[in-house]
């Protein structure tokens, strides 16, 4: 099998064509749980080397819970965002214990083309009442990623680590970028 530049020598047991969803409702209801080991063992050759997807740097895998928003920097932005970033693997060359490539962007495997999760949180009908303009095309119980304070970013965030990774995992929170 082959994805790309990288030739799979041994998937280790993992479904390479499953891709993680962008959204935490879409996870949801997928019932999609991370386990720590996510990706490990996979044994890869590029370009004529031999590698192996392992956690070099960091043994225990981290989730980055970043919180984001315009305001200050657009006018009348009200929202703050949060996304769950995850750290994968990394691919270790089998014959240099340390040396590794990085594949970010670049990696054709569909298990490791999405490593970010958006948060969401469903729209109420009273927010579609107050500014039925802004929420013209939603109707209630959609799901949004805008979220009215930080708190409740982190509050969702903690709530899907929880369901997705659980223990094995470090969460790391970020705020305000």
């Amino acid at each position: 099998m082959k994805f790309g530049s990288i030739e799979i020598i041994d998937n280790n047991g993992w479904n390479l064509n499953e891709v993680i969803p962008e959204w935490d409702w879409k996870v949801e209801e997928s019932n999609l749980k991370i386990p720590p080991e996510f990706g490990v063992g996979i044994k890869t050759r590029y370009n004529g080397e031999d590698f192996t997807f392992k956690h070099v740097f960091n043994e225990t895998p981290v989730v980055k819970l970043i919180v984001t928003t315009w305001r200050g920097i657009s006018t009348n932005a009200i929202h703050y965002y949060g996304s769950l970033q995850i750290t994968f693997p990394e691919m270790e060359k089998d014959n240099q214990p340390g040396h590794i490539v990085n594949l970010y962007g670049v990696s054709e495997i569909p298990m490791f083309s999405n490593n970010k999760i958006t948060l969401t949180r469903v729209l109420e009908q009273s927010e579609i009442d107050d500014d039925p303009i802004r929420h013209e095309y939603f109707d209630a119980g959609d799901n949004v990623s805008s979220f009215y304070t930080p708190a409740s970013v982190i509050k969702r965030g903690k709530e899907m680590f929880e369901n997705i990774f659980g223990k094995g995992w470090v969460l790391k929170i970020d705020e305000l970028h």
